[in-house]
């Protein structure tokens, strides 16, 4: 092996190495997620936030993954905006989720918006939560809203809500965590009421 090429190996592995050590200083600190029935369809926008305490700036690529069954299938809308930059990002489509690049600069935070409608006509919804885990910290703050026509019932949930409050068109379900691990996804079921 000449040297050319001994170098040019050492020089990937040392990308390689520095850019797997800059996306694991990335911590996945904040959520907000808010699901709103519509019919057969539920529409979810959450809001994540991202920290990178390193000196150097972060980059992560993130695979987002749906609950997919047959009363859920993958959502036909989908969008991603970095909210600290106000862009859209592009992002790539997977089998049951999507992947889409995480980039916090040194010492900062970043906060990212994913948007999805997707078709749920059995009246039930589950989040993923669960994904949470695998960041091995607990998020300093979690909050879950859920708003249900008035002509809507719950029939289930995997979560007890912390409070409700009564609108003019719809029921808002919310739900407050502080230092939280999720130890299940978020699941929700809910019929229509009869006239």
């Amino acid at each position: 092996m000449n040297r050319k090429r001994t170098f040019g190996l050492l020089m990937a592995f040392h990308i390689f190495a520095v850019t797997a050590l800059w996306s694991q200083s990335i911590q996945f600190t904040d959520e907000f997620i808010s699901l709103r029935i519509r019919q057969d369809t539920c529409v979810v926008v959450g809001t994540y936030t991202f920290a990178n305490p390193s000196p150097i700036p972060a980059m992560h690529v993130l695979y987002y993954p749906y609950a997919l069954d047959n009363c859920m299938s993958f959502p036909p809308f989908v969008r991603v905006k970095n909210v600290s930059t106000g862009k859209f990002i592009p992002f790539d489509v997977a089998d049951s989720g999507i992947f889409f690049p995480v980039e916090v600069k040194a010492g900062g935070t970043a906060q990212y918006r994913v948007e999805y409608h997707q078709p749920t006509p059995c009246g039930r919804m589950r989040y993923i939560l669960l994904t949470t885990q695998h960041w091995g910290s607990k998020l300093h703050s979690a909050d879950y809203e859920l708003r249900v026509p008035r002509t809507d019932t719950i029939t289930e949930s995997a979560f007890h809500f912390t409070s409700v409050s009564r609108k003019a068109r719809e029921i808002v379900y919310r739900i407050h965590c502080s230092h939280f691990m999720p130890k299940h996804d978020f699941s929700v079921s809910w019929k229509r009421r009869r006239p």
